[in-house]
C-alpha cells in the first residue's frame, strides 16, 4: 500500500512539473530609448491572474502552461503591451518587448471643501502667500 501511495504522488508531480515547463524570457525596454523598464509587469490569466515582475536589467522569465495565453506587459506611464503566445511543450522562448510611453493627458483636479465637484473655471480661488519672518534671538539666563 505504501508503494502505491509513493507511486501515485510521484506521478502527480511529474505531471505538474511538466504542464509548466515551458518558459518565457527576455527583456523589457523603453521603445524611444531603449532604457530597461525595472519592475514591469508581465501577467496571464489562468484560474485568477499569474505573472512576473522584470528585474534591474528589465529581464523577466516566465513559466507558462501547455498552448497559448494572452500575456500583459505592464508599467506606470507606458501603454500596456497585448502579446498572444503558444509555446510548446519543454519549449523556451526569448522576446524581448518594446514599451512606449502613454500620452494620455489628466484633468486638472481641484481640491474644494464643499460637497459638490465644481470646475476651477466655476470657483473662486483665493492664493495664499508667506513673508519673511524674522525672529527675535532669545537670550537664556
Amino acid at each position: 500500500m505504501k508503494k502505491i501511495y509513493i507511486l501515485t504522488l510521484l506521478l502527480c508531480f511529474i505531471s505538474f512539473g511538466n504542464s509548466f515547463a515551458q518558459t518565457l524570457k527576455g527583456h523589457i525596454y523603453d521603445a524611444k530609448t531603449n532604457e530597461p523598464l525595472v519592475g514591469a509587469a508581465v501577467t496571464y490569466k489562468l484560474q485568477g491572474n499569474q505573472g512576473v515582475v522584470s528585474d534591474i536589467n528589465g529581464a523577466y522569465e516566465i513559466k507558462l502552461p501547455e498552448g497559448g495565453v494572452d500575456l500583459v506587459f505592464s508599467y506606470v506611464g507606458y501603454e500596456d503591451v497585448l502579446m498572444p503566445i503558444v509555446i510548446d511543450r519543454r519549449e523556451v522562448v526569448t522576446k524581448d518587448v518594446y514599451m512606449r510611453e502613454s500620452t494620455k493627458l489628466l484633468e486638472e483636479v481641484v481640491v474644494s471643501a464643499g460637497r459638490f465637484e465644481q470646475k476651477l473655471s466655476n470657483v473662486t480661488v483665493s492664493t495664499v502667500s508667506y513673508t519673511h519672518l524674522t525672529l527675535p534671538t532669545i537670550r537664556l539666563v
